[in-house]
């Protein structure tokens, strides 16, 4: 559904409404209006006085209309930006996400080894050295009786892909003593969703309506779970069994799941009877070869990125590639010729083309 909607928006012609004319239309127009005020024997001369009261006025006319279609496109949805696009989502009770927290391993340890298990509860607070940063604790952690060891997953409270904040004093009072270390840094959050992300998911939100679990309503609250998610295929094997794969370019982490998984509650959005499973899709990797000529090898480097860039996530699920396709992406500037025995690929609904090895030969046309 969203690759559709993101197709049909780069195919919506521009709203009639937006005034298209520039400078030299505005001003032929002008000049015919003064003609109509001073007679049709007027000849318009650059060192006439008219003709520069004309243009300092067509200047200010396109100005005017410059600020009038721009306030006209920040009340469409198709074209609205930032807090626009923020006040037209509340308008159906879509808000912007603002990001994803970034979740790093914790490791927590008590000093000596106690008869009985110690659970440092979910939501543990922890703050960096200049007590500026803080992270909580995303479940319980049990350290068995004898052990004086267990990891933890924590959350850095800051929307950012990634960080090398370290926030390892527990603020939270606890009946005993325990330290805890930061074994890894920060990854896997994300910053306030793009208006582009943000604007398909306020077209798409009527379809968050739709009652006895259909695909659209499933499609659209496990988009929405995480601003990570860059594709989403709901399967149904059997009756009442729902099989909801999640695709992201960054990779797909346990997190990711878990806040699907919650989107999908069983109160809002999943009918009781509804056995619901977030999975990761599988992922395949592709390894063909190519004959590249070009008409000459000094810029064979730049052209190889230019190629592999056309590869790199660019694949949803269940999304193949057909021969065509293949050449059509190794046809960037420059190339003359593609020799390739590449085939077409198809590739289930349940999995998605990862990564493209491509050993590319690059020879110049003789």
């Amino acid at each position: 559904m969203y690759k559709n909607i993101e197709k049909n928006l780069s195919l919506l012609p521009a709203p009639t409404v937006v005034d298209e004319r520039n400078f030299e239309e505005l001003l032929s127009e002008n000049i015919e209006a003064l003609k109509r005020f001073l007679g049709e024997d007027y000849i318009p001369l650059e060192s006439d006085p008219f003709m520069k009261k004309l243009r300092v006025l067509t200047l200010r006319q396109l100005h005017n209309i410059v600020d009038k279609n721009e306030t006209i496109k920040q009340l469409l949805v198709t074209t609205a930006t930032g807090a626009n696009l923020d006040n037209l989502g509340a308008s159906v009770g879509v808000f912007r996400d603002a990001g994803e927290y970034p979740v790093a391993l914790f490791e927590f340890s008590l000093s000596v080894e106690l008869d009985h298990d110690i659970t440092l509860p979910k939501d543990t607070l922890l703050n960096s050295d200049d007590d500026i940063y803080k992270s909580l604790l995303l479940e319980d952690v049990v350290i068995k009786a004898g052990d004086i060891k267990a990891t933890g997953k924590v959350a850095l409270q800051v929307y950012t892909k990634t960080s090398e904040i370290k926030t390892e004093n527990i603020v939270t009072d606890m009946p005993f003593v325990v330290e805890a270390k930061q074994l890894e840094s920060f990854s896997g959050g994300d910053e306030a969703e793009s208006d582009d992300r943000y604007r398909v998911r306020i077209i798409s939100s009527f379809s968050r309506f739709s009652t006895a679990g259909a695909y659209d309503s499933y499609e659209y609250w496990a988009y929405s779970a995480d601003s990570r998610i860059d594709d989403v295929v709901i399967l149904s094997p059997e009756p009442l069994v729902v099989d909801v794969y999640v695709h992201s370019f960054s990779g797909v982490d346990d997190v990711m799941i878990k806040r699907v998984d919650e989107a999908l509650n069983d109160r809002y959005v999943r009918p009781l009877s509804d056995k619901v499973t977030v999975k990761k899709p599988t992922y395949k990797n592709i390894k063909t070869s190519a004959v590249v000529f070009l008409n000459s090898l000094l810029n064979s480097g730049e052209i190889k990125k230019r190629i592999e860039a056309n590869f790199e996530n660019s694949f949803y699920i269940g999304q193949g590639l057909a021969k065509s396709e293949f050449f059509k992406k190794c046809h960037v500037d420059g190339v003359v010729r593609v020799e390739s025995d590449f085939e077409d690929i198809e590739i289930d609904n349940k999995t998605v083309i990862k990564s493209f090895e491509l050993d590319l030969d690059f020879r110049e046309v003789a």
